[in-house]
């Protein structure tokens, strides 16, 4: 093994003060960050005695290996940190990633299919805790792949961005791959970048000489961007967030765009939602930006503003920005005051915002009244009713009639049909006097009104005092044609009416009896 150390010892200065710095920062591990898997650890003085990485607890010079990832800020110039590092909007970042097959060197025991990879989110938010994770492994390492992973902190809402062109690998003097450029694509992918010695063949041969380390930058920008909408009357340019309009008005509409990030913003496409009442006037849209020369052009196709996925303004850079304007004309007769917002969307690459401006329309109010409720007396108990009323601009969806008796107290709610106001064959047994009142519920500009009025009024129900014996007729007088047994009506004779009409009826069958006897004997006799 010494003659590996030595071989270190020849490392340049600037190769070597990396080591340095990451084995102070890692002597000690520490619990602000995990690595794994857990596995058996190793020391240069008993090395392992099959393949794996990184398990060495007192390498030289780089010292625990299992804490193998690093991340240092490069703008601020600050160390390479095994545990936290806080990502800055504008800043730029290295990280550092450490391999050797710890295998003991007299074993000739080479990785195959090596490979290292890093893992980092795509953004992260103001305060929020993520992680940079560096991989490497091997198909006959055991494990077959090792962790570790160092916390990075945003100070802002961030894009993360890697550098394509920064990935390299180092190692040794004599390595012949120190020093080559590495696909920063394929170092950020599920498979990883492919390691060596001799080449980036996935090959590590066992021991110190063999090992090194990847080196990758990204950024951390901003991704951010303001917009507004506003309106003004024709031609006064005096632009607000809403304004007052007559059906029939020209009003004005203003759009802006600006990139408030520390990033370039691809594909900027501006969509206007006209709502119902307000139509453009053609020919009016232009736009404005570096783009046009700073002059106002009309576009190719200003319908594009109009429909999703907008009208493509082109690239900004921070601080650039671009404008929008149009004409629209007001088309809303409809009675009472209409609230018109005007939507304005704004697409990036990097989320879409939205604003708006309103025009209010004030036209004549609107006529709306409960006018006549009708009570019609089927019969007795059983009555229709129905609701005369007014509505202008408003489309009926039902009428609610509730029924109380004299003591205010509700005893029914009937719903009519959807679209219609009467509400036919309600029955009510009970005696005494009962009021109706009608609501009648409408839907006007997408809000929901109940008009009441003056649609009320009142039905009595007056039981007789000599009632029906029939079950489910106990409210029809006694002597009501409904209230008859098979349509027959008893005379009203008494006891000893009763018992004569029994008389005659035993009379009646006698005879009918003497008289069809008569009829056998006559037959018998003649045989």
């Amino acid at each position: 093994m010494n003659r590996i150390f030595n071989a270190f010892k020849k490392v340049p200065k600037a190769v070597y003060g990396i080591f340095a710095v990451v084995a102070m920062a890692i002597i000690v591990p520490t619990v602000l960050s995990a690595y794994g898997p857990n596995r058996t650890l190793f020391t240069r003085e008993n090395a392992a005695p099959y393949v794996t990485f990184n398990s060495i607890t007192n390498s030289d010079p780089y010292g625990y290996e299992p804490r193998f990832v690093q991340v240092k800020d490069v703008t601020e110039g600050t160390a390479f940190n095994a545990d936290s590092v806080k990502i800055k909007s504008g800043h730029t970042y290295e990280v550092f990633l450490y391999y050797h097959n710890n295998a003991k060197s007299s074993l000739h025991l080479t990785a195959e299919n090596a490979y290292a990879r890093i893992n980092m989110p795509a953004e992260i938010h103001k305060g929020e805790k993520a992680n940079v994770i560096g991989y490497v492994g091997a198909s006959n390492a055991n494990p077959k792949e090792v962790w570790d992973e160092v916390e990075i902190v945003g100070e802002d809402d961030l894009t993360i961005r890697a550098l394509g062109d920064s990935g390299k690998i180092v190692g040794a003097p004599n390595n012949p791959i120190n020093g080559k450029a590495l696909d920063i694509n394929k170092l950020l992918s599920k498979e990883g970048h492919p390691l060596g010695y001799n080449a980036l063949d996935g090959k590590v041969p066992g021991c110190a000489e063999y090992s090194g380390h990847l080196l990758m930058r990204f950024t951390a920008v901003r991704a951010d961007f303001d917009i507004k909408k506003k309106v003004s009357e024709t031609g006064k340019n005096n632009w607000q967030k809403s304004i007052k309009a007559k059906n029939g008005d020209i009003v004005d509409f203003a759009l802006s765009y600006k990139n408030t990030g520390s990033v370039n913003q691809n594909n900027v496409s501006f969509h206007d939602i006209l709502p119902k009442g307000l139509s453009l006037v053609p020919g009016t849209v232009e736009w404005y930006s570096a783009h046009t020369n700073a002059q106002w052009k009309k576009p190719n196709d200003e319908n594009h503003l109009l429909s999703v996925p907008g009208m493509n303004l082109g690239n900004y850079a921070p601080k650039g920005n671009a404008y929008v304007k149009f004409k629209a004309k007001v088309n809303l007769d409809s009675c009472g005051t209409h609230a018109l917002k005007n939507v304005l969307k704004i697409y990036t690459e990097n989320g879409t915002r939205e604003d708006n401006a309103t025009v209010y329309v004030e036209n004549p109010a609107c006529t709306q009244s409960c006018d006549t409720l009708k009570i019609t007396a089927i019969n007795a108990t059983t009555f229709n009713f129905n609701t005369i009323y007014k509505a202008e601009g408003a489309t009926l969806n039902y009428v609610t009639y509730i029924v109380r008796n004299s003591n205010g107290k509700e005893v029914a709610k009937i719903k009519s049909e959807n679209g219609k106001t009467e509400v036919n064959n309600f029955v009510m047994t009970n005696s005494g006097t009962y009021t109706v009142e009608a609501i009648v519920t409408v839907t006007r500009d997408g809000k929901t009104i109940d008009l009441t009025g003056d649609c009320k009024g009142s039905f009595t129900i007056s039981t007789p005092t000599d009632n029906c014996k029939i079950p489910g007729k106990e409210h029809l007088p006694a002597d009501s044609e409904e209230c008859r047994p098979n349509g027959i009506v008893l005379p009203k004779t008494g006891i000893g009416g009763l018992m004569s009409l029994i008389a005659v009826g035993v009379a009646t069958a006698v005879v009918a009896y003497i008289a069809t006897n008569k009829k056998v004997f006559k037959t018998l006799r003649k045989k």
